[in-house]
């Protein structure tokens, strides 16, 4: 892992949350991007339905702020299915590692594989950022 990363590593899981105190899956990927890409990601979203994960914001971000591309870089996004939906977002790191939090887990830097690797959905690079 890279060593600036380690202040991602242990923060507590909060469904909803969105900052240091504790973050669900979309907060964490909203904290590493503004301090480190500079982008405040849209946090506001006509997303909240009804026993839906709050993490599950990505979907609507994904269609105004990303593109899909197909090999991943720092960075990027992992949308990753759980029972069949995109429900669940990572940040790609590097050399098939993920940074993410889950499941009222701290957030953790993991290999993508075994667990993860039959649930990617589609890799999301902001288009900020693009040039694939």
């Amino acid at each position: 892992m890279p060593a600036d990363l380690g202040k991602y590593i242990g923060l507590p899981f909060l469904e909803g949350g969105r900052n240091a105190n504790g973050l669900d899956c979309w907060g964490l990927v909203c904290l590493f991007y503004k301090n480190e890409r500079g982008i405040d990601l849209n946090e506001e979203t006509s997303y909240q339905i009804k026993n839906k994960k709050s993490c599950q914001v990505f979907a609507n971000e994904t269609k105004e702020n990303f593109q899909r591309v197909k090999k991943p870089r720092f960075g990027d996004l992992v949308s990753l299915t759980i029972s069949g939906f995109e429900a669940h977002v990572a940040i790609y790191i590097g050399n098939g590692m993920i940074l993410h939090s889950w499941n009222k887990t701290n957030s953790i830097y993991e290999n993508i594989k075994p667990v993860w690797d039959k649930r990617i959905a589609g890799y999301y690079r902001h288009k900020g950022f693009s040039d694939a």
